[in-house]
Order: structure tokens, then C-alpha cells, then sequence
């Protein structure tokens, strides 16, 4: 069975067999889970377990986040974190030593009631993250 269909249309593969074979991805060991884990009160040192998954969401920042530690990232990983701010900051937010922002500024932070996405890469050669986009205040 062909994975993707040929441009003279004779792969003969329905898309039971393609879907099949895409959500082979998700579900070998080994593999990052696609769910979205959610913690509801954050502040202070906060630990997001990359195996875990990809999206992880903190619903109620309620003080500065001293110290995001990322662990356990699996290859060339991309991960998303939301943060909705409790209504009280704005409050700063620190990645460990880990993480490096484009031109060397990474996201610093809240925005008080507003909701910020992170985007994250992991670069498993040089054993760093790289903040591959930001954005900020979304109501």
C-alpha cells in the first residue's frame, strides 16, 4: 500500500488504509502524545513533561513563573504553552537556561486577564530550545 497517491491516480489505497497509517504516529511507543495538558493554577517553578505531549495550557497564572523548566523533549520537538494571566499581573515569566529567544530575547511577560501562546522547538544537537514565536495579550 502506497502511503500518499501517485498523480496518476492508480494508488488503489482507501482512506481507511491512509488513516490508518497516519494515526500509526500517534500510537507507537515512543512516540509524543497530541493531548493537551492542562494545569489550572501556576506560579513560581513550573515543569512541563515533554513526553507529555505538545500543547500544555495554564489556565490561571497567578505570579511570576521564576523558572520554566522544560524536560524530557523527544527529537526535533515543537511545543505550544498557553498562559492566561489571572487578572491580577502582569507577572514575569523566566525560562531556564535552556531556552533562546530569536536575536537572544525571549518572552518575559504576562498580560493581566489576557491569554499568551508560546511556540518552542527543541534542537536535539546543540541541547536547546529555541522560542520560535510568541503571542501576546489574545482576549
Amino acid at each position: 500500500m502506497a502511503l500518499f497517491p501517485t498523480r496518476d491516480g492508480t494508488d488503489s489505497a482507501s482512506s481507511a488504509d491512509r488513516n490508518s497509517a497516519a494515526n500509526q504516529n500517534f500510537e507507537n511507543p515512543g512516540s509524543v502524545s497530541s493531548q493537551q495538558n492542562v494545569q489550572a493554577t501556576v506560579s513560581g517553578a513550573v515543569t512541563i513533561d515533554c513526553e507529555d505531549g505538545e500543547a500544555h495550557e495554564f489556565k490561571d497564572v497567578t505570579g511570576n513563573i521564576t523558572g520554566l523548566t522544560l524536560s524530557k523533549p523527544v527529537g526535533a520537538q515543537v511545543i505550544i504553552i498557553t498562559l492566561t494571566d489571572d487578572g491580577s499581573g502582569p507577572y514575569t515569566f523566566a525560562y531556564t537556561s535552556t531556552v533562546e529567544g530569536v536575536g537572544g530575547t525571549t518572552y518575559s511577560t504576562t498580560v493581566a486577564s489576557q491569554t499568551d501562546i508560546i511556540t518552542l522547538m527543541f534542537r536535539p544537537n546543540v541541547s536547546k530550545w529555541v522560542e520560535l514565536s510568541v503571542g501576546t495579550a489574545i482576549a
